[in-house]
């Protein structure tokens, strides 16, 4: 089978990290050829065209399967995005919101904000009814986020779409809803073997990590809360934020001032953008990961997965890509209100912070579980099995019918709207 493997290739993007895995697995099974975003990528072994390359568009219709990796950065996805909207193929959807995707083109506008509106009311009218409060609640953790599930606008991502991977069931059974055709989840891989289980120190602070850029969902707020109204852990905890921050923001702002309000300067480090080698080192010396996320907006996480299985104790969110998760696997934050989960939170860290027991337990079953569902080899024979299911289903047949259906909710292509047409006549994307 011949596959053609689309992704970003910037060192930034952890979605590249992901590629890199995947497609020296994928080598073994398939003749392949990845396609990237950038001129050249000394760190794959396999063939390789920049999407720049005039060549590359006729070396992807020479494939049998083209599978594109989908992302909300703007910066590493538009030409992937562009690429797709000209050739059909397989989509994996590592994110459930593409705002900040299609904003890069609004932005570049002049009549973007009427562009924005008018996709968000198509999109509006055929979300409607289709997808229910308690499925909205298990992904994004709070079944008001219809609202949030239309502003994503990751329907128009779907028109040209021959199947569609996402990375937990619970994402699956949104996208079904909405796209109805061939969907699949399937677990992330982990990067590399799992490391032997260390349980943490018993004599000095216990380091609390949270990985990834600084944003609000992902909550850092809560856990420097819990620290600092609870003395105990003030003195027996410390907290790393590893991750890019923008110090500009309201959200980073108000981190600071909590810490600042509650003397937390030598509890709380902000690491920001840090080399590979730096990273590990945090990875190395963490006792318990906090991986919470609230609203959930990716399908899958990628930081989870290497937490998991570097075998130390991971806090999550009882919803989105973790609900499905064992609860001997995974430490969950269960509770109805702020001052609930302020209070559980505080809590989990009293107790995981007080016993090595406790973190060895959860470590051990976190390097079970990602060896049994999250290795490299499993994740592409199950791409390949999807693959091939796809490539069966009469790719032309099929996408006969997606175009017809995607009519009733895609403006971005079926439309008389001059605002749609522009936004297209702006990127040279398709022709009518």
């Amino acid at each position: 089978m011949k596959i053609a493997w689309v992704t970003p290739t910037d060192e930034k993007s952890a979605i590249f990290e992901y590629s890199k895995i995947v497609s020296k697995e994928l080598s073994k099974r398939a003749d392949l050829i990845v396609f990237g975003t950038t001129e050249s990528s000394a760190e794959l072994s396999c063939k390789y065209y920049s999407l720049n390359d005039e060549e590359a568009i006729h070396k992807l219709k020479e494939s049998d399967v083209v599978i594109y990796n989908m992302g909300d950065n703007y910066n590493f996805h538009s030409k992937i995005f562009e690429t797709y909207l000209k050739i059909p193929g397989i989509i994996i959807l590592h994110d459930l919101y593409f705002e900040n995707l299609l904003n890069g083109y609004f932005s570049k506008l002049e009549n973007g904000v009427e562009v924005k509106k008018e996709t968000i009311k198509h999109i509006k009218k055929y979300i409607e009814n289709k997808v229910s409060p308690s499925l909205l609640h298990n992904f994004f953790g709070d079944s008001s986020y219809a609202t949030g599930l239309i502003q994503a606008m990751f329907e128009p991502i779907l028109v040209n779409a021959l199947g569609v991977i996402s990375h937990c069931q619970e994402s699956n059974e949104v996208v079904s809803k909405i796209y109805p055709f061939l969907c699949k989840a399937i677990n992330l891989p982990y990067k590399s073997q799992p490391i032997k289980v260390n349980a943490g120190k018993e004599t000095s602070k216990i380091e609390l990590t949270t990985v990834g850029y600084v944003n609000k969902e992902k909550r850092h707020d809560l856990v420097i809360q819990a620290i600092a109204e609870n003395k105990e852990l003030r003195n027996k905890i410390h907290y790393n934020i590893a991750g890019p921050y923008n110090e500009d923001s309201d959200y980073f702002k108000n981190l600071i001032s909590i810490v600042n309000k509650f003397g937390l300067a030598a509890t709380v480090t902000f690491h920001g953008q840090i080399s590979k080698e730096d990273m590990e080192k945090v990875f190395s010396k963490t006792d318990v990961f906090i991986n919470l996320r609230k609203p959930c907006l990716n399908t899958g996480s990628w930081s989870l997965v290497e937490e998991l299985a570097s075998g130390k104790p991971v806090v999550t969110e009882n919803f989105g890509f973790a609900r499905s998760l064992p609860d001997d696997v995974v430490i969950k934050l269960k509770a109805t209100s702020h001052i609930s989960e302020l209070k559980k939170l505080s809590k989990i860290l009293d107790e995981t912070s007080s016993s090595s027991s406790i973190r060895k337990k959860y470590g051990v079953k976190s390097i079970e579980f990602v060896k049994e569902n999250n290795s490299p080899s499993k994740y592409c024979d199950d791409l390949i099995k999807f693959a091939k299911e796809v490539i069966s289903n009469k790719p032309l047949k099929h996408q006969q019918e997606l175009s017809s259906i995607c009519a009733t909710y895609q403006p971005l292509v079926h439309t008389d709207s001059a605002a749609f047409k522009s936004f297209f006549n702006f990127s040279g994307i398709i022709k009518k």
